[in-house]
């Protein structure tokens, strides 16, 4: 299992997934490497005001990830940093 940690680069909010970018492992190109789309791992919600929302990191958010050792880049975000 692997552990990295890096930014939040992109949400989608329907399919519960983000991708994240890693700084300290740039691409061929120079730039960061950024993930696939990665699952949310469930978290108790956010309370807003009156309405109850599950929780979803924001764009340049710290997250923590966790990916399995299958080789493809199949990974969670577990949680904010």
């Amino acid at each position: 299992m692997n552990v990295r940690i890096g930014a939040v680069s992109s949400v989608d909010t329907i399919n519960r997934t983000a991708r994240v970018s890693f700084a300290d492992k740039p691409s061929e190109n120079g730039r960061p490497l950024v993930s696939a789309p990665l699952a949310i791992m469930q978290n108790p919600p956010v309370i807003s005001s009156i309405s109850v929302q599950p929780w979803l990191p924001k764009v340049g958010q710290t997250v923590l990830c966790i990916f399995l050792p299958n080789g493809e880049g199949d990974g969670v975000i577990i949680g904010g940093l």
